[in-house]
């Protein structure tokens, strides 16, 4: 009998992380991201990560968090980088490491930056608006920040519809 390959073992993870489908069930979502990060899925490894981190479907555990964020980063995926640089930069689940957060925000922005121009996704938009507002991972540009939140803003995100709003209260 063939089993099941790691992307389909990943999309069904996801499945039940959100409830398409199915019941939302973290456990059942654990299980199959689990089956996929045997196969090196970078995607599942990032998501098993989230899960751990959260606790949601497994204990919370940081430092395996932080052991599937790396391996999924190691692979390029800069949603792994993100967190990373979070965890490093707040020393969760690790002791703090400036130096490693700042290269992991830096790779983040780059990768972001990267896929944002194939994809246009509004949350790759907020997460580049964002960082170009507070200079995480990059220079610091307020013009390219509100940019990209309004893009992203007039996709229905809410998360840059509040940043933009803040950022031209304080710009004026």
């Amino acid at each position: 009998e063939e089993k099941p390959k790691p992307y389909l073992e990943y999309r069904i993870g996801k499945m039940y992380a959100a409830g398409f489908g199915t019941e939302k069930d973290y456990g059942q979502a654990a299980s199959w991201f689990q089956e996929a990060v045997e196969k090196n899925h970078k995607y599942a490894q990032y998501s098993l990560g989230s899960l751990y981190y959260r606790g949601q479907g497994v204990s919370q555990d940081y430092s395996q968090a932080l052991r599937l964020y790396i391996l999924s980063s190691n692979q390029v995926n800069p949603y792994a980088d993100y967190e990373l640089a979070k965890m490093y930069r707040d020393g969760v689940g690790t002791p703090v490491n400036v130096v490693d957060s700042n290269q992991h925000f830096k790779a983040a922005f780059s990768d972001f930056y990267r896929l944002e121009k194939d994809s246009h996704d509004d949350k790759l938009q907020y997460c580049l608006g964002q960082m170009l507002y507070t200079g995480t991972g990059t220079e610091k540009d307020v013009q390219a920040a509100v940019s990209y939140l309004e893009k992203s803003a007039q996709l229905g995100n809410v998360n840059a519809q509040y940043l933009l709003g803040k950022v031209c209260l304080e710009t004026g």
